[in-house]
Parts: structure tokens; C-alpha cells; sequence
């Protein structure tokens, strides 16, 4: 009930209304309770993570991604997750900052959870690496004169 009126909300353009709603439910995840009841709450949330980010104003997605450190694992996980697809390139600053400040937690500092890093270094890897040979100019100022010769 909750994930669908976040993503209602998110898709009618309130988006501060389903963030605060996403944020409560994150903050759930942080208490006393099981990995399951976690693990299913960041999976039911994920469309209205996904609706709120993709129509979000800049100022809620990055006060979300600022929080990563407050959420558990699987709801962090899934808040990258949904930036990630839906606002790379405008979170991507954020989350490379959260990178070089917080190291992984071992059980009383606050800070990224490995899987969280991973899923943050995977997605940068994924799009940032060059395709063909736009990233490599010099390579083809290299091989020009090889092939105007073979012409």
C-alpha cells in the first residue's frame, strides 16, 4: 500500500511527499528487525524508488543519496540501485563522494556497506568505460596515416 502511494505520489509530481514516505520506511530497515523483513522491504519499495527518482527535483534525490549512510544494506543497496538507472550521470558526484568519505562499516562506524560500494563502483565501471573509440583519440590520430596509406 505504502510503495504504491509513493509511486503515486511520485508519478503525479509530489515528490516530496513520496520521499518522505520512502525515507520512513527506510529508517524501519535500521531497527530491530530480521534480514528478511528488511531484504522484502527494499524489494516492495524499488517501483517507487524508481518513480521518485526519475521525476524527483535534484534537492530530494541527492538529501536521499546523502542518507545512504542512516539506511541498512538491502534498502541502500536498492536507493543506488534506482539512482543509478533512472540519474547516473546527476548522482554520480554524490555517490563518488560517498565513496572517498566512508569507508565500510565493521560494526560500529557508520558508513557504506561493501555490497553497497561494490553495486556503486560496478554501475560506474558499466558506464563509464569507453565504447569503440570515442574515448581513445589518440588512437585514431595513431592509425589515420595507416589508413589513408592503404587508399
Amino acid at each position: 500500500m505504502c510503495s504504491r502511494l509513493a509511486e503515486r505520489l511520485a508519478n503525479a509530481g509530489r515528490a516530496s511527499e513520496s520521499a518522505t514516505i520512502i525515507h520512513a520506511w527506510g529508517q524501519v530497515g535500521t531497527q530491530e528487525t530480521g534480514t528478511k523483513l528488511r531484504r522484502n522491504i527494499a524489494a516492495y519499495l524499488r517501483p517507487a524508488l524508481g518513480a521518485l527518482l526519475r521525476r524527483a527535483p535534484a534537492q530530494i534525490r541527492d538529501d536521499l543519496l546523502h542518507s545512504l549512510t542512516e539506511f541498512d544494506e538491502h534498502f541502500a543497496r536498492a536507493v543506488v540501485d534506482a539512482a543509478c538507472r533512472e540519474q547516473f550521470l546527476g548522482s554520480l558526484p554524490i555517490l563518488v563522494g560517498l565513496l572517498d568519505t566512508h569507508t565500510s562499516h565493521g560494526g560500529s562506524e557508520k558508513g557504506l556497506p561493501s555490497r553497497v560500494r561494490r553495486l556503486i563502483l560496478g554501475y560506474r565501471y558499466e558506464r563509464e568505460r569507453t565504447r569503440g573509440n570515442a574515448g581513445w583519440p589518440e588512437l585514431l590520430d595513431l592509425f589515420r596515416p595507416l589508413a589513408a596509406s592503404r587508399s
